[in-house]
């Protein structure tokens, strides 16, 4: 499977690449969440491929939901006083995380506090960015002994293109980053470092402030094995000021092969036919989304524009 998904992705990049920026996010006073879909034991890609990377033939089951929160909806905001968010899988794993203007920081995870965040990168990201940083902190171990762990982050955005999850939708201009994240812990009688290193792929979307897609290999000290994962995540809420109604235009109506929506940004389009065929599925992603028919035959179609919490339909022909 792994074997047959790497060589979809390099076929995948003959795609043109595009530049793109990634700006830090405006996130939404009562946080977002997004549906998560899994790949167990299977890293789906883990090189780096230019141009468009294809997850729809990717089986996937369904996994915790992931949600990015005021810290305040945790028992424990008041031991991470530099945080801003609690990141929840599920509703029992918590991490703290910091959005300071163009800092991403990580403050730690109950009973592992970090005294001086780690800077996880600053925005912008574009082609190109190199980010380290590394931090020491202590945590308790087996039978109650202190840890000493250096964790050490290294990143690099290595290109551009569009990016398909599992479930059809379409984002056009997504940042892949290669991420390694390393952790050193030292027990008291000074033995080791023990090294714990995550091996990471995320692919970053504008607006969003967490990668909508990830693969990752884990490799644990005196473990031969190598642990790998694939996560992809559906926005269930907008990242942008909620809207009293939705504002949508379609033009040119009727057009010969291309015409444009405007919607607000990060709802999805959808396009069926008159049977209720699916066609394609956007993110919109810019003010302005091209939709291209040139492959489909003249007739009516519908844009479904889903936001969070409504829908509206419109109409267009193809002549």
């Amino acid at each position: 499977m792994k074997t047959l998904i790497l060589t979809t992705l390099l076929t995948a990049s003959v795609y043109p690449c595009l530049s793109q920026t990634i700006t830090a996010p405006t996130i939404p006073a009562n946080g977002v969440t997004f549906t998560v879909s899994k790949v167990s034991s299977v890293a789906v890609s883990n090189v780096p491929v230019n141009g468009g990377w294809d997850f729809s033939s990717v089986a996937t089951a369904s996994d915790d939901n992931f949600s990015l929160l005021p810290k305040s909806v945790s028992q424990f905001a008041a031991d991470f006083p530099l945080s801003t968010h609690v990141r929840m899988i599920g509703t029992n794993t918590e991490a703290f995380i910091a959005y300071n203007g163009n800092d991403y920081m990580y403050c730690g995870m109950p009973s592992m506090f970090y005294p001086n965040p780690l800077m996880m990168h600053v925005w912008p990201l574009s082609v190109g960015t190199n980010h380290t940083d590394s931090v020491n902190m202590t945590f308790p171990g087996p039978g109650g002994v202190t840890i000493t762990r250096k964790d050490k982050i290294v990143v690099n955005a290595l290109s551009t293109g569009t990016l398909t999850m599992p479930n059809g939708v379409v984002h056009n201009n997504a940042l892949l980053v290669h991420v390694m994240r390393t952790f050193s812990d030292v027990p008291p009688d000074g033995s080791g470092p023990f090294v714990t290193s995550l091996d990471m792929y995320h692919w970053w979307v504008q607006g969003w402030p967490v990668p909508l897609a990830e693969t990752r290999m884990q490799m644990n000290p005196m473990n031969p094995t190598v642990f790998e994962s694939s996560t992809f995540k559906t926005p269930t809420t907008l990242n942008a000021s909620e809207l009293d109604a939705i504002e949508v235009a379609v033009y040119p109506n009727p057009t010969n092969d291309i015409f444009y929506v405007k919607a607000p940004l990060n709802s999805v389009l959808n396009v069926t036919d008159v049977s209720g065929k699916h066609i394609k599925s956007i993110v919109v992603e810019t003010e302005e989304t091209a939709v291209n028919l040139s492959d489909a035959t003249n007739g009516i179609y519908f844009i479904q524009v889903q936001t969070a919490d409504r829908v509206l339909t419109k109409k267009v022909t193809k002549n």
